[in-house]
Parts: structure tokens; sequence; C-alpha cells
């Protein structure tokens, strides 16, 4: 590896003289340090959809959480969340079950899957006339618009219709999303 000034700018290429870093590249500044500890965590409540035999219902959540204000130019958000589940937890209970990954960090960047309910239709015992579809599925995100930071809340749940009476109810439960984020920008 060579490191050298060319043009103005620190350059490091390895041996076969590919550059490895330049000053002269856009590098992520900081602008704003955001910690639920301090503005808050995000509370999302508890969701069901309910079937019967004469139909199901959907549900359709999109909602955009204004977190806080940030400085104007950052447009990237990087950093970690977690999701702590306040009600409606038990084996076998709406589509959430708690499991080891509850409570653990995980990275921000992307859109983050927070729950997921899949519904398998046995028409005549297992099979290829088995029917699997999505009965549930919610995402987060976080972005930044204009001056604000916003993490973008997108659930759909549809439960199946039982084949005789009774009702069956898929849930999402209450949590809070708690996070430390860096937002900025690449200068």
């Amino acid at each position: 590896m060579t490191l050298k000034v060319e043009g103005g700018e620190i350059v490091i290429r390895d041996n076969a003289n590919n550059v490895k870093f330049s000053s002269g590249d856009a590098l992520f500044t900081v602008t704003d340090f955001v910690d639920s500890r301090i503005v808050g965590a995000i509370s999302l409540p508890e969701v069901t959809a309910t079937a019967d035999q004469f139909g199901t219902q959907v549900v359709d959540r999109d909602v955009s959480h204004a977190v806080t204000t940030v400085s104007s130019g950052a447009s990237v958000v990087f950093g970690m969340m977690r999701q702590v589940i306040t009600s409606g937890v038990a084996a076998g209970v709406g589509f959430y079950t708690k499991d080891a990954a509850d409570g653990l960090w995980r990275q921000v960047n992307g859109t983050h899957v927070e729950s997921f309910h899949a519904i398998a239709l046995q028409l005549s015992g297992r099979g290829p006339t088995d029917i699997d579809f999505i009965g549930g599925l919610g995402l987060l995100t976080f972005y930044i618009s204009g001056t604000t930071l916003y993490m973008r809340e997108r659930l759909v749940l549809r439960e199946f219709c039982p084949p005789s009476s009774g009702t069956y109810t898929v849930k999402r439960p209450a949590q809070n999303i708690e996070f430390r984020l860096y937002c900025g920008l690449f200068v």
C-alpha cells in the first residue's frame, strides 16, 4: 500500500494501484445524534384484524411518526433500533410470539421488518392444494424530510375467514421503538 498526496488530496492505493481511500471522496458527516432516551421512544399501539365466517377485516396502517427536528442538509440516517413489546405477547396469541430477538438492537439503515405473519390454508390435508399467503406485514423506516426525522410505520393485517362459526384474530402487540441514530450527510 502507498500513501501519497495527489492533486491536493490524500490517497491510499493498494499494490494493484487501486484507490482504497481518497480524502476527496464524500465522507459521512454527523450533524445530529438522536437518542430515544432523550426525545422519547415511539409507542406503537396494539392493532388487530378479526374475521368470522361472514367476512374478513383488513387493517391498512401507514403512519409517519415525527421524531424530532434535525439540521438542515441532513439527509441520511444511520444507527440502531430495537422493539420492546409492551402488551399482548403469548404463544399462539395473534401472530407475534415473544422470542430471543425481542429487545435486541438492530441496524436501522433501510427498512426493518417489524412483524410478519403467514397463513396456510389446508384444503385437503397437507399437499399441493395448500394455499399459503401473507396475513400480516409490519415495516419500519427512519427517514428525513426537510428538517424533520420521521419513522414510517407500514402495517397490513388480514385474517383468514374460519370455515364455520367462531372468529380468527391476528394481532400486532403494542410496543415501543427505542433508537440511537446518527443523522447527517455526505460531504
